[in-house]
């Protein structure tokens, strides 16, 4: 998402950098390995990244484009692959 790429990028590296694959996996990277030293578990990392916040655990709908969306069913799954 364009608004939070500004927000990641800015906090990460002090500048709204372009958004090119080698950005997006050095921020994303910083960005979990801080969540994981402040005592976040996978699951609450997940749920980050997917939702942005840890207000509602969960939720389960379709976004203004259409695309049907499940936090609880993404977290579980990046925690299967965790700990494969």
């Amino acid at each position: 998402m364009k608004d939070t790429w500004r927000q990641y990028s800015t906090e990460v590296l002090g500048y709204v950098a372009p958004q090119t694959p080698v950005n997006e996996e050095y921020v994303a990277t910083v960005k979990i390995q801080t969540w994981r030293k402040e005592g976040k578990s996978v699951r609450e990392v997940a749920l980050l990244w997917n939702k942005g916040n840890l207000i509602y655990p969960c939720s389960k709908g379709v976004n203004d484009f259409g695309a049907p969306y499940d936090s609880c069913e993404y977290a579980t799954t990046v925690v299967a692959y965790y700990h494969k």
